[in-house]
């Protein structure tokens, strides 16, 4: 399947790569009450999203659910979060610091992570266009509106971005990363 594909090939580029439950993570616990605290409430949800840290992808219990289409298209986008921790921060622990540091604050703490925006952008396009050549779903469809939703809404903590702002950087992003595959 898919899947498997694609988990095999992060191994090969990734060879510390794992998926691991978040519900079985203390790491990962934490992080959703700190997220909690900070956000005021707001954001309840956290261990239902896929989070990366390092060469782990920590997933939602649900995940064994997911098809293998929905599988593999997590896996190109948190894939993407790996090689650009590498590409951006260098394969160090302190480049690697570096780079979650830059990915959660930069330019300024909370609320207007532009860095962060950037990445999401960017993975996201890579798992559209993954979906788009592997399995013929529409570029412009409900997956694109989905992903401008979250990306300019509360779910990632930067509600500061406009539908409009996000809209354009994504599509941006679709067409350059479809005229690279020409």
């Amino acid at each position: 399947m898919y899947d498997k594909e694609i988990e095999e090939e992060l191994r090969a580029k990734f060879p510390k790569f794992e998926v691991r439950q978040k519900k079985d993570s203390l790491f990962m616990k934490f992080l959703g009450w700190a997220l909690l605290i900070i956000t005021f409430g707001k954001n309840k949800r956290f261990m239902e999203f896929f989070t990366t840290v390092g060469y782990t992808i920590y997933v939602p219990e649900f995940w064994h659910f997911y098809t293998d289409t929905s599988k593999a298209s997590v896996l190109v986008h948190e894939g993407r979060h790996m090689w650009q921790m590498e590409e951006y921060g260098g394969k160090s622990i302190f480049g690697r610091a570096w780079f979650g540091l830059k990915y959660l604050l930069w330019p300024f703490p909370l609320g207007y992570a532009n860095f962060r925006l950037e990445m999401e952008v960017d993975a996201k396009s890579e798992e559209i266009v993954y979906v788009y050549k592997v399995f013929s779903f529409p570029l412009w469809g409900r997956g694109f509106d989905r992903a401008i939703s979250v990306l300019s809404g509360p779910e990632y903590f930067w509600p500061t971005f406009s539908r409009d702002k996000v809209s354009r950087l994504l599509r941006a992003s679709i067409m350059k990363k479809l005229k690279e595959m020409k």
